[in-house]
C-alpha cells in the first residue's frame, strides 16, 4: 500500500495519445483507488521515477510488453489490455465504403491488425484493409484512404484522406482483472460498465439516423448491438421501444417483432416508476430484478435533452452472475499467467563459446534438484536464465513464481516470502493470503537480488531451506513446501559474507551449483546478433549501422548490459524508421560523450580514409576477429570458384550465417570492397555477385 492508501497502476504505451487515453480512463473510473504512472516508450527510453514501484503494470499491447518485460521488477504482475475503439467515431467509417482501399496505420503491425479486428467485431464488414506502420513494404500510392486511432501523423503522405477515430481504450473485461488484482471492490465494475453502456446507447439514436440513410450504417448498428452481451432495449419520447437486441430478446424471452412498438412498461413492468424517480435528461438509475429466474442488474438512461416527459432513453440489463463469472474467471487466468516460466534456452540469442559454455552448464544442472545461485551483472539476463531452467527442469509444469527482494518494502518482505494469517497486522486480508512459498509449491521460486535481503528474512530462509516448510506471519502451524530455490544476485555474495553481511551457511545452501553469466561485454558478436534480433523482432527490418558504428558498438563497455543494448535498439529504430544507415552521430548523448576517449583507446575514426575505406589489411591482419571473418569470406568465394560460378551478397551472407558468423549486410559490404581494391577478388552488382581471384587464392593460401 503507499501512504495515501491507494495501489499504484503503471501504464505502459508506445505513443502520447494512447498512454494519456489510458491513464484519462483509469483516473476517471479509478481514481479514488489508485494512482498511475504512464510511460510513454516512444518518448522516454527509461522508465519514469517510481516505475518498479508500482503494483500492476498494463500494457496497451504485445509488442509494448516484450520490449519492456525486462525491466519489470520480479513477482509484480503484468498484462496487456484488451482494447476497444469509442463506437462514437464508427459513424466516420461509412464515408469509405465507396473507396477502393484504405489502411490502417499504426506504430506496429500488431496494433494495425488489432485495430483491423477491432473493426470488423464493431460491425465495419470492409475486407480489403491492410494494415500500415513504419518501415513495412506497402506500395502505398494503391491507396486513397487511412484510418487511424490517433496516429495520424504515421499516415503517409501521398494519402489525402486520414480519418482519426482516435484513442483505443481499455476494454470492460480488461478493467474487472485491473479490479482483482488490485483488490478493488467489484462493484466499482457496474459504475464502469454503466459508463460504456450509457456511451454505446448515446449513440443508439444516432446510428438509427444514419441506418435510415445507408444501408451499411445500418448493418454496422446491427453488428454493433448484437455484438454486446448486454441486453439493449432503445424507447423514442413516446415511451415506445424502436430497438431490442439479440441478448435482451433471449433474457426477456420475447421476440423483436412482439416487442417493437410496445410501450416499454410492457416489457418491465417497473419501468415508470424508475423513470418517474430520475430527475434531469442525462441521468441514469439502476436497480435489480428477478427475470425468469434469473437476477439482472437494470440500467436507465434517459439520452434526450428535452423535457423530462418527453425523453427518450435506453434500457440495459446485464446478468448478475456474469459479474461474479466473470470476476472468478479473471483470478484464475491471472494465477495462472502471472505463476509461470515463459523462456526457454532457445531464447537466449548467442554463439560466444563463454555463453554456450554457461548454458551448457545451466542445463546440466536444472535437471538436479539443487538449488542455485545466478551471479550477473545487472541486465545480462539472470531470470531468463531462471525461468529456462525451470522449463527445462523435471518441474516444468509446477508453478514458476520469482520475487526481487530489493522491489519489496522491508516490512512487507516476511508476508510476501511466507503468507500471513487473519488479523497478523493492520489490513492484513480477511482470511489471511497465502505466500510466494506456498504459490510455488512443487515448482521454483525465483529470488532476484537475494544480496538485499535483511538479517531477519535470510534467518527465515535459511529455515525454510532446512526444514522444509514455512510458518506464516501471525500464525502457530507449519506448512510444508517443496520449492527449488533459484537466486539471482549482482554482486558478490561471497564479498558480503566476509562483512558479515550474509550468513555463511545460508550463502552454501543457495549456491549448490554457481552459475555466472558473462557480461555483454565480453560476448563478442554476441552484440550484433542481439541487434539484429531486437530491431527486426520488433520493427521488421535489421538495423543498418555504419563500420565506425558498429567498431563502437563491440568496444563499449555496455554496463548495463543486454538491457542497455535493448534501449538502444529501439532508439535508433524509431529514430530511423525509413530503414536509413545509423551512424555514431545517431547515439544518444550520453553516448556520443564516450567517443573522444574511446577513439583515444583505438576505435575506428569517424572519417575515411584515404581511398574511402574504413578497415585496413593490416588492421585485419592484426585482430583475432575480423581476420576470423575475413578468412571466412574467402573460404565462401574459394568453394564458388571451384564451382566455377559468382556469389551474389545476400546468398555469401546467408552462407556465412550458418556457419555462425554473425556480419551484417553493411559490414559484409565493406569486406568485399576491400577486397576488391587489394585485388583479391572481383565484385559485380549484387546480381552478378563475386569471385575470388588468383591472387586471393594465394593469400588465402598463406592464412
Amino acid at each position: 500500500m503507499k501512504n495515501n492508501g491507494k495501489k499504484q497502476l503503471a501504464l505502459i504505451a508506445h505513443n502520447p495519445g494512447t498512454g494519456m487515453y489510458m491513464e484519462r480512463q483509469v483516473k476517471q473510473f479509478l481514481g479514488s483507488y489508485v494512482d498511475t504512472v504512464c510511460w510513454i516508450t516512444n518518448m522516454d527510453l527509461l522508465p519514469p521515477e517510481k516505475f518498479t514501484k508500482s503494483d500492476l503494470f498494463v500494457f496497451s499491447n504485445q509488442a509494448v510488453f516484450a520490449y519492456v518485460q525486462d525491466k519489470l521488477p520480479a513477482g509484480k504482475k503484468a498484462f496487456v489490455a484488451e482494447r476497444t475503439l469509442n463506437i462514437e467515431n464508427i459513424p466516420r467509417m461509412l464515408a469509405l465504403y465507396a473507396l477502393d482501399k484504405v489502411l490502417v496505420v499504426a506504430t506496429s503491425e500488431e496494433t494495425a491488425l488489432n485495430t483491423i479486428k477491432i473493426l470488423k467485431k464493431l460491425g465495419v464488414e470492409r475486407l480489403d484493409f491492410t494494415p500500415y506502420w513504419p518501415g513495412c513494404a506497402v506500395d502505398v500510392g494503391k491507396y486513397t484512404a487511412a484510418v487511424t486511432t490517433g496516429m495520424g501523423y504515421l499516415a503517409p503522405l501521398s494519402i489525402k484522406k486520414v480519418i482519426d477515430l482516435g484513442g483505443k481504450g481499455i476494454d470492460i473485461s480488461s478493467f474487472s482483472v485491473i479490479l482483482n488484482e488490485l483488490d478493488i471492490p467489484v462493484t466499482v465494475l457496474d459504475d464502469i460498465s454503466n459508463f460504456y453502456l450509457k456511451d454505446i446507447v448515446k449513440n443508439i439514436l444516432k446510428l438509427n439516423q444514419v441506418a435510415q440513410k445507408n444501408e451499411m450504417g445500418r448493418k454496422s448498428m446491427s453488428a454493433i448491438l448484437s455484438n454486446m452481451s448486454e441486453g439493449i432495449i432503445s424507447f423514442d419520447k413516446g415511451r415506445r421501444v424502436v430497438f431490442i437486441n439479440a441478448a435482451a430478446e433471449k433474457m426477456l424471452g420475447l421476440s423483436r417483432e412482439s416487442s417493437l412498438q410496445k410501450g416499454i412498461h410492457e416489457l418491465l413492468p417497473d419501468s415508470d416508476d424508475v423513470l418517474r424517480q430520475l430527475g434531469e435528461p442525462g441521468e441514469s438509475a439502476d436497480k435489480i430484478v428477478a427475470l425468469g429466474g434469473q437476477s439482472y442488474i437494470v440500467k436507465y438512461f434517459l439520452l434526450s435533452g428535452e423535457p423530462l416527459e418527453a425523453a427518450a432513453g435506453v434500457v440495459t440489463l446485464l446478468p448478475v452472475a456474469k459479474v461474479r463469472e466473470l470476476d472468478v474467471k479473471v483470478r484464475r487466468e491471472m494465477r495462472k499467467r502471472g505463476n509461470r516460466a515463459y523462456y526457454k534456452f532457445e531464447d537466449i540469442i548467442g554463439v560466444s563459446a563463454n555463453l554456450l559454455s554457461v548454458i551448457d552448464l545451466a542445463k546440466q544442472f536444472a535437471l538436479t534438484d539443487l538449488n542455485i545461485l545466478i551471479e550477473g551483472e545487472s541486465g545480462v539476463g539472470k531470470e531468463l536464465f531462471a525461468q529456462s531452467m525451470h522449463n527445462h527442469s523435471l518441474r516444468v509444469r509446477a508453478p514458476f513464481v520469482a520475487a526481487n527482494l530489493a522491489s519489496i518494502p522491508a516490512n512487507l518482505v516476511e508476508s510476501e516470502l511466507f503468507g500471513y494469517e487473519e488479523g497478523a497486522f493492520t489490513g492484513a486480508r480477511r482470511g489471511g493470503k497465502s505466500g510466494l512459498f506456498e504459490d510455488a509449491h512443487m515448482g521454483t521460486i525465483f529470488l532476484d537480488e537475494i544480496d538485499s535481503a535483511s538479517k531477519d528474512v535470510q534467518n527465515r530462509l535459511l529455515r525454510v531451506l532446512e526444514e522444509k516448510e514455512i510458518r506464516r506471519v501471525g500464525g502457530s502451524s507449519v506448512v510444508p513446501v517443496n520449492v527449488r530455490v533459484v537466486a539471482a544476485t549482482n554482486v558478490s555474495l561471497h564479498e558480503l559474507v566476509k562483512k558479515g553481511e550474509f550468513r555463511l551457511d545460508l550463502f552454501y545452501r543457495l549456491c549448490a551449483v554457481p552459475i555466472s553469466i558473462p557480461p555483454l561485454r565480453q560476448r563478442g558478436r554476441d552484440i550484433l546478433l542481439l541487434i539484429e534480433k531486437f530491431s527486426y523482432g520488433n520493427y521488421g527490418f535489421a538495423l543498418r549501422m555504419s563500420p565506425q558504428l558498429e567498431d563502437f558498438i563491440q568496444k563499449y563497455s555496455w554496463p548495463g548490459n543486454v538491457r542497455e543494448l535493448n534501449n538502444l535498439v529501439h532508439y535508433l529504430c524509431n529514430l530511423k524508421a525509413n530503414r536509413e544507415s545509423v551512424d555514431v552521430a545517431d547515439l544518444p548523448k550520453y553516448l556520443q560523450e564516450l567517443l573522444p576517449q574511446m577513439r583515444l583507446a583505438g576505435m575506428a575514426s569517424s572519417e575515411p580514409v584515404e581511398g574511402g575505406d574504413f578497415l585496413h589489411l593490416d588492421r585485419l591482419l592484426a585482430d583475432k576477429e575480423m581476420l576470423g571473418e575475413f578468412t571466412a569470406i574467402l573460404e565462401e568465394l574459394e568453394i564458388s570458384r571451384m564451382l566455377d560460378t559468382n556469389i551474389g551478397r545476400y546468398k555469401l551472407l546467408e552462407n556465412l550465417r550458418e556457419k555462425k558468423v554473425m556480419l551484417s549486410e553493411y559490414r559484409l559490404k565493406y569486406y568485399l570492397k576491400l577486397l576488391n581494391k587489394h585485388g583479391l577478388a572481383q565484385s559485380g552488382s549484387t546480381r552478378q555477385g563475386t569471385m575470388i581471384t588468383d591472387k586471393g587464392l594465394e593469400f588465402i593460401a598463406r592464412l
